[in-house]
């Protein structure tokens, strides 16, 4: 048995990108190139979980509000259970599930995908769960762009919590909040109060397709036995054209 290969939804993301870039990160840990990560928006996502803390079993003010205009919304209410979720949010555990599938030709390979979460929310009529992601942006999202850039992502929660045995409700929301304006708040302290405006957009989830990327990386996989010889990189792969010249 080869040793275990572990994937998250940001390598399952890739498979769809570029498989040289994923086989280097998952088999060789070489990673993409990446610039100095902003901590704004890390600041701010910590921020939104921490509000999120205050309200278990219930919905925060805000979400409240959203719920008025996104009525399905109003059917939840976050997890009550503050332990679980700060095991889901540790980037070094979150929610796992181990698999080992076939090689052709014999033998097995082992897959740990793995994945940590901002929130989960609970619906009342029937106890499914469904994510909540908090998402920091400069400007209003445009109409289905949550699928576009976090379809995958959220897809894979999915995957996980079914194979987890917990019941779903194949939704996720994605809590957008956007800088509008800043509002003194006392004149005689040197601080000041940022406003953000919010949204939700709702997204139809499918286990299904996180495991057909699971298995296009596993045929990825047993396509190249010789571990020294990867695929040929995606002629459309901005850091492999970079790497080349």
């Amino acid at each position: 048995m080869f040793p275990r290969i572990y994937l998250s939804p940001t390598t399952l993301n890739m498979v769809k990108d570029c498989h040289r870039c994923m086989w280097d990160h998952i088999l060789w840990k070489q990673k993409r190139p990446q610039g100095p990560f902003p901590t704004l928006p890390r600041a701010v996502d910590d921020v939104m979980k921490s509000y999120c803390d205050r309200f278990r079993g219930g919905l925060n003010p805000s979400l409240k509000r959203l719920a008025q205009i996104h009525p399905e919304l109003g059917e939840y209410v976050l997890h009550q259970d503050q332990r679980w979720m700060n095991i889901l949010r540790d980037w070094k555990g979150g929610i796992t599930k181990d698999i080992t599938l076939d090689i052709p030709g014999g033998g097995k390979q082992q897959y740990r995908i793995s994945g940590s979460l901002d929130d989960v929310l609970v619906r009342e009529s029937d106890g499914a769960l469904a994510t909540i992601d908090g998402k920091s942006k400069a400007k209003k999202p445009e109409d289905g762009e949550g699928e576009k850039y976090y379809g995958s992502q959220m897809d894979t929660y999915e995957w996980l919590f079914k194979s987890a045995g917990f019941p779903t409700s194949e939704r996720a929301f994605l809590w957008y909040v956007i800088p509008v304006s800043l509002e003194d708040r006392d004149p005689e302290l040197p601080t000041f109060q940022i406003i953000f405006d919010q949204y939700i957009q709702i997204m139809k989830t499918d286990a299904k397709r996180c495991e057909v990327q699971i298995e296009e990386v596993h045929k990825m996989i047993c396509e190249h036995p010789d571990r020294t010889k990867p695929p040929t990189s995606s002629p459309s792969c901005e850091y492999c054209n970079w790497a080349g010249r």
